[in-house]
């Protein structure tokens, strides 16, 4: 019977211990604030052939960043459209990329049909270096004028 409760007594340590080991890992994953701002254009003299505009703007914490936005699809709604699609974001200083999907709402701001705003939702489908394994998720703001836009997006990500 005693070298039961010896055992026993060894067993609830190893799984404490576990536990404590899987909880300390589990912490070691960071959620941080994730903020945004891009200059973008839809000049094909600049952009890929695919992409709809591309740019470049600063992730807050992370540094200066390049941009390519792909439009997936885009739907008729009344006066605005349904769009989505996905945004390509590259630390200038090689460091790390982030690939997103968005969709939202583009409609018209006054008379005319040259500007616009997106209200958008994102999400963080992957990542490289510094954003390796990276997940988030946020919302957004795009005001578009002629074929420039300035991006405005807020959310978290977690970093493993």
């Amino acid at each position: 019977m005693q070298m039961f409760r010896t055992n026993m007594r060894i067993a609830i340590g190893g799984l404490v211990a576990a536990l404590a080991l899987g909880a300390a890992s589990a912490s070691a994953a960071s959620t941080t604030t994730f903020r945004a701002t891009f200059h973008d254009n839809g000049s094909l003299a600049t952009c890929a052939p695919t992409a709809v505009f591309c740019g470049s703007g600063v992730l807050v914490g992370f540094g200066p960043a390049t941009t390519e936005v792909h439009a997936t699809s885009v739907i008729p709604a009344g006066d605005c459209l349904i769009v989505s699609g996905t945004r390509a974001v590259t630390l200038t200083d090689g460091s790390g990329s982030l690939a997103m999907t968005f969709s939202g709402t583009r409609c018209p701001l006054g008379e005319g049909g040259h500007t616009a705003r997106i209200l958008f939702g994102w999400t963080i489908v992957s990542g490289t270096g510094t954003f390796a394994g990276a997940t988030g998720s946020g919302s957004g703001i795009n005001t578009t004028a002629g074929n420039v836009q300035v991006v405005s997006m807020d959310g978290t990500i977690d970093l493993p």
